[in-house]
C-alpha cells in the first residue's frame, strides 16, 4: 500500500530522498525544517594540512562556495558525503566511516582542517582530545536555521493525520518539528499526538526530543545513514 512519507531536511537533500520514496512506490511530501545559512569566511592556505575533514554534505556543499582547491586529500563520514565530495570534484576522498567514532579509528597522525556546521552532535576535537598524533583546527563554515512553523499545506495534513511516516535526519530537525508543532497545535491537541504516524530516525539522538509527542511508533535506523533509514519505510 502506498504511503505519504513527509521529509523534513533542507530542500537540497530533500529532492534525492523524494526520488528514492517515489521509486519504492510511495508518495512525498517536503517540508524543510532546517535552511542552511552560509557564512562568509575565508579560507586559508590549506597546503599545510595532511587533509581535509568533513562530516556532511552542507560542509562540503558549503566549502566548494568559498574555496576552488579539490586535489588535497579529504576524510569524509558517510557514503553520502563521499558522494557529493566526488560530484563536486575533489580527486582524494577517503571514506572514514558511518560516524565520528569510525572516523577516530580511521584517520592517520597528522594536522587536519575540519570545516563543519555551527551545530554538531559530536564535536571531532572532543574526539580526538586524548589521541595527541592528531591535531584538528575547526572552521564554522555554514549554520543550519530553523523553520518556526509549518507552511499551510504541511500544517492541513498535520491535522488530518495523513502522513504515515516522517523522516528525521538529525536532532536540530527534531527539535524543530517539535517546537512546531506545540507551536501551530494548542495544548491539548499536541498532548493527543500524532497516533496514526510513525517517527523513522537516523539516530537514537532524536528519540528523547520526540517523546514529548506520542506518535504510532519511533524508530532508528540500524546505521545512521540514508540508505538504512529508507528501509524502515
Amino acid at each position: 500500500m502506498s504511503k505519504l512519507i513527509l521529509i523534513t531536511r533542507p530542500i537540497e537533500d530533500a529532492k534525492k530522498i523524494e526520488a528514492d520514496i517515489i521509486k519504492m512506490g510511495h508518495k512525498a511530501f517536503i517540508e524543510p525544517l532546517l535552511e542552511i545559512k552560509p557564512h562568509q569566511v575565508s579560507i586559508e592556505d590549506l597546503n599545510a594540512y595532511s587533509g581535509l575533514i568533513f562530516t556532511s554534505r552542507n560542509a562540503v556543499r558549503v566549502f566548494t562556495q568559498l574555496s576552488a582547491i579539490r586535489d588535497i586529500p579529504i576524510y569524509v563520514v558517510g557514503e553520502n558525503t563521499r558522494k557529493s565530495a566526488r560530484t563536486m570534484g575533489f580527486s582524494k576522498v577517503i571514506l572514514a566511516g558511518d560516524t565520528v567514532r569510525e572516523l577516530t579509528n580511521a584517520l592517520p597522525a597528522g594536522h587536519y582542517w575540519h570545516g563543519r556546521g555551527q551545530d554538531v552532535t559530536m564535536s571531532i576535537t572532543q574526539a580526538f582530545e586524548h589521541n595527541y598524533n592528531v591535531i584538528i583546527e575547526e572552521k564554522i563554515l555554514y549554520h543550519a536555521e530553523k523553520h518556526s512553523k509549518f507552511s499551510d499545506e504541511c500544517f492541513r495534513h498535520i491535522k488530518n493525520q495523513d502522513f504515515d511516516e516522517i523522516l528525521f535526519f538529525s536532532a536540530r530537525t527534531a527539535e524543530a518539528f517539535v517546537a512546531c508543532y506545540r507551536r501551530d497545535f494548542n495544548a491539548e491537541r499536541a498532548l493527543e499526538g500524532l497516533k496514526q504516524t510513525k517517527a523513522l530516525c537516523l539516530s537514537s539522538s532524536m528519540i528523547k526530543c520526540l517523546s514529548e509527542i506520542k506518535w504510532q511508533d519511533i524508530a532508528v535506523a540500524d546505521k545512521p545513514n540514508r540508505q538504512s533509514l529508507l528501509t524502515l519505510i
